[in-house]
């Protein structure tokens, strides 16, 4: 670990993971001095899955740690060089991972071999040992879903209560979940305990939080957010930002320089785009060769790698699956099917038909009258 600093790969789970996990992401980490960070309250569930030095979180010092969700910040410190694999758990792949009631674990930091003892042992060791960052986060996925599939069923009363929080950005009432379930309060109280380890009302401003976060890192105005995402005034989003956050609204907008930027994110619309047909293999050469940094690579179902987004300074390149042939082209659109159709009336020469992409993307490609082919779709880096 001789280069400092923090260097990431992120995955998408494969299908039969994706209700349980909602991200894989391979790190390395490594600070001229300790580095404190306050790591905000989030709707799910942490697992770290690491080696290296140990982390202080909170009060203790551990190196592969989860926890339950938690209706505060947490203050976290680096101790010296570490890596892992984080996994963002759902509320209900944490609680069938760890098969004891969430409530047991809310607002606690708990090393993994209390919870999974040697099954915790045996999945360091075996990452450890793997070397590749897409074979580590593969192997990482098998782990888990043989593990969380193995857990104790959970009925669909809660997670369709949860799913209605997170679409409403917490605004649906506790009073309604129970109503529409056929619940008393009460009862919805007890098994929100047991498989979230919050309240609803509770859950509803974790969510509301992240909801806000979001939006003023998009580049909205504070008193547009605090209206949108239902606070009662200023004052009210202050409070919570601090108590869940340890920041304030001010402090999140305008937002430090990144690479990239939320803001960029939203506003760009052109990319560099080569493909290979092995994209682990070149994300391997290309971070080796050229010093580029990964900045997220998504997998498909079979734990293959077919997409992955490079960090080149502070701008961005993308490496797709498919037949090498240089630096391509793509662009960002918010309607693929009306481009699609308006290329064809064009004259382009459709080389790839309009795809819904395992990452997230729909999008097609065609081929100019020169021969150059160029990517439409509506995925923003």
């Amino acid at each position: 670990m001789s280069m400092l600093g923090l260097a990431m790969m992120g995955a998408v789970p494969s299908g039969a993971l994706r209700p349980y996990v909602t991200r894989l992401t391979a790190y390395r980490e490594h600070y001229a001095s300790p580095l404190t960070r306050s790591e905000a309250a989030m709707p799910g569930a942490v697992l770290i899955l690491g080696f290296g030095a140990a982390m202080g979180v909170g009060e203790a010092r551990v190196t592969s740690f989860t926890g339950g969700l938690s209706d505060r910040f947490t203050v976290t410190r680096t101790l010296g060089p570490a890596e892992g694999v984080q996994v963002s758990l759902t509320p209900f792949g944490a609680r069938r991972l760890f098969g004891v009631p969430m409530r047991e674990l809310t607002n606690l930091v708990v090393p993994i071999e209390d919870l999974l003892g040697a099954w915790a042992r045996r999945a360091v060791e075996r990452l450890g040992e793997t070397a590749s960052w897409p074979e580590r986060l593969a192997l990482t996925d098998r782990l888990l879903t043989e593990r969380i599939l193995a857990g104790p069923e959970l009925g669909q009363e809660v997670p369709w209560a949860w799913a209605r929080l997170l679409s409403s950005g917490g605004r649906v009432g506790p009073s309604w979940l129970a109503s529409s379930l056929g619940w008393s309060h009460r009862h919805l109280v007890a098994r929100f305990h047991d498989q979230v380890g919050l309240t609803p009302k509770t859950a509803a401003r974790v969510i509301r939080f992240q909801s806000a976060l979001r939006l003023l890192q998009s580049g909205r105005a504070i008193a547009g957010v605090a209206a949108d995402c239902g606070f009662y005034d200023q004052a009210h989003m202050n409070r919570e930002f601090r108590v869940l956050g340890d920041t304030t609204p001010g402090q999140i907008r305008p937002r430090p320089a990144a690479a990239p930027s939320d803001t960029d994110r939203m506003t760009r619309t052109v990319y560099a785009l080569a493909r290979y047909q092995n994209c682990a293999k070149a994300i391997d050469f290309l971070t080796a060769a050229f010093g580029f940094r990964v900045h997220e690579a998504s997998k498909n179902d079979q734990g293959v790698v077919t997409h992955a987004e490079l960090l080149v300074g502070d701008d961005l390149i993308m490496v797709g699956e498919g037949r090498p042939g240089g630096p391509g082209m793509y662009i960002a659109v918010d309607d693929p099917d009306t481009h699609l159709a308006r290329a064809q009336a064009a004259g382009a020469t459709i080389t790839m038909e309009l795809t819904d992409q395992p990452y997230g993307s729909r999008e097609y490609a065609c081929a100019d009258p020169e021969g150059n082919v160029w990517y439409f779709g509506t995925y923003r880096p």
